[in-house]
């Protein structure tokens, strides 16, 4: 009975047995295949892109091919499977495709110098490669990436642009004690396009790597030498004092860079370095004159400054004008800009400083004002319709309005010529009220300070224009009448009033003497009979005239 019973129990486990056996060898087989590396046996083809994105193809029909093929083979082969990428996301990695048998096999190689070295596959499974293996693969050319000093040198301009070489040979060490080891030319990365660093008047060059040796050789522009030195060690860095560049322009610079070869030194090579410079020269600034008479405007001159938004002005004390702050308006033309500042004609200073700056430079300039006398005590009996009709305050407005309008129509270059002539043809005009001067209209009892210049005038007699410039506008209004603009460049403009009739147009571009239209009666006169008012503004605020008339603009000529 107890020999069936234990046979009975025999029976059962080895149906067990039987049973489940298969089973534990499937988990056994599937936790070994799970664990394997890939299989990449019989492999003919190899690519490789490294951490700087440069490509290298192997293949299976020459010794090199067959080697680094066998090198990847084996570190994938030899490799154990781990549970996690021991590294951050997003670190640089070589991406491998690996063909066996027509089917690409994708893998991402995670190199370490100084640490275990992994890869990812397709399926994302990770595995350590062996640590010989790696080794193996970070004394081949293919690793530059992954060392610093395998990189071409960085050349830093003015401390802001770094500049890569359009041509270099270069070697590294990749271990210590090792070889030199050349590295591939697509591993290097080179300037492909044309270079161009900017200059405000310094000139500093620093290498990351300092150079044994280095040569230097700038052009202008034009293609003249300008310069030709060599330079030992990081002497290149006196090179901002040797220059002797007062203009601005567009520089070509080619440097060839030396880097021997020693026992310590972990790397070597030669370099070349090809770029533009487009230098300005520190920026020099002047008055056309140191003194000028009150209600007048002075040329302020920023010499290689080309920006105009990019200089900085204050006065001190303040420009004003009509009681309000002003501020003059820089002009670009060129490698220089200019600005036009006009003095308030009733200004009781007498000195003014102004410091303006661009780039590393600043400077303060003196302007001394010499005093004018305006009279008071003129009168008009012209009528009260008339003043509340062409003088009211909406009628000044609008006139204000339309002069301001037309500064975004200046030309940003001066187009005067030399002195400022009358606008009338008269050679010894009869003024009927000069600028400054206080007017009180008898039927109102306003009293008004003439912004403009008024001339006796006979009707239908030619009006001109005082200077070359361009018409900017021509059109009619209850203050002025009928009325010509005509832009001179950098804010200046002349406004012609009370025209019978104008014979030009927008866009006409005139000479001085040019016949803008006919003297008449339009818009508001303070006398009988024709009247003809010449206004000059400056970036809209009325300034005198007279002494454009008497010398021009200093230093715009």
């Amino acid at each position: 009975m107890k020999k069936r019973r234990s046979a009975g129990i025999v029976a059962i486990i080895a149906f067990v047995l039987v049973l489940f056996i298969p089973s534990y060898i499937a988990i056994i087989s599937y936790n070994k295949t799970e664990n394997a590396p890939p299989e990449v046996k019989e492999a003919t083809k190899l690519s490789v892109n490294d951490i700087n994105g440069a490509e290298f193809a192997f293949t299976d029909e020459n010794e090199d091919g067959k080697a680094m093929i066998d090198l990847f083979t084996s570190m994938i082969s030899g490799s154990t499977r781990v549970d996690e990428l021991p590294v951050n996301d997003g670190e640089p990695c070589y991406l491998v495709s690996i063909t066996v048998d027509k089917t690409e096999k994708l893998y991402q190689f995670y190199f370490s110098r100084n640490a275990d070295s992994f890869f990812v596959d397709k399926d994302a499974k990770v595995f350590r490669i062996p640590t010989e293996k790696a080794s193996a693969f970070l004394g081949t050319p293919y690793a530059a990436s992954l060392f610093k000093v395998s990189s071409a040198p960085t050349l830093v301009f003015n401390g802001t642009s770094n500049l890569l070489p359009t041509a270099i040979k270069w070697k590294f060490r990749s271990s210590q004690g090792g070889e030199l080891v050349d590295v591939d030319p697509k591993s290097l990365k080179t300037a492909v396009d044309t270079q161009t660093a900017v200059s405000d008047g310094s000139f500093d060059l620093l290498f990351d790597m300092v150079p044994n040796r280095t040569v230097v050789v700038i052009t202008d522009e034009n293609g003249k030498e300008i310069y030709n030195g060599a330079f030992i060690n990081n002497d290149i860095t006196k090179l901002s004092n040797e220059l002797r560049i007062t203009e601005s322009t567009v520089l070509n610079v080619t440097l060839e860079a030396e880097w021997n070869e020693t026992d310590t030194l972990d790397y070597s090579g030669r370099a070349t370095y090809s770029f533009n410079v487009d230098f300005s020269a520190p920026a020099v600034f002047s008055l056309g004159e140191g003194t000028i008479t009150r209600g007048g405007i002075v040329l302020l001159t920023a010499k290689n400054a080309k920006d105009a938004s990019k200089i900085s002005f204050t006065s001190e004390p303040a420009l004003t004008s009509g009681g309000k702050t002003i501020s003059p308006v820089f002009y670009s033309d060129g490698k220089n800009s200019y600005a036009l500042i006009m003095i308030d004609c009733n200004t009781d200073n007498t000195d003014y400083s102004f410091t303006v700056s661009y780039g590393a430079v600043t400077q303060t300039l003196q302007l001394k004002v010499n005093t004018r006398t305006y009279r008071a005590g003129y009168t008009s009996t012209v009528s009260a319709a008339i003043a509340q009709s062409h003088r009211s305050a909406a009628a000044l407005s609008a006139f204000d309005n339309v002069v301001r309008s037309q500064l975004a129509k200046t030309s940003n270059v001066a187009l005067w010529k030399g002195k400022f002539g009358y606008s009338v043809t008269d050679a010894d005009p009869s003024y009927a009220l000069g600028f400054g001067h206080s007017r009180t209209l008898t039927n109102t009892g306003e009293t008004y300070q003439n912004m403009v210049v008024d001339y006796y005038v006979a009707a239908g007699s030619d009006i001109i224009a005082a200077q070359s410039g361009k018409v900017v506008y021509a059109g009619v209004g209850d203050y002025p009448g009928k009325f010509v603009i005509v832009d001179h460049g950098l804010g200046l403009f002349t406004v012609y009033m009370h025209l019978a009739d104008y014979v030009v147009k927008e866009g006409d571009v005139v000479e001085k003497g040019t016949v803008l239209g006919s003297a008449g009666t339009s818009g508001f006169i303070a006398n009988t009979g024709a009247n003809h008012s010449i206004m000059y503004v400056q970036n809209g605020e009325p300034f005198c005239g007279y002494e454009l008339e008497e010398k021009g603009i200093p230093g715009s000529n």
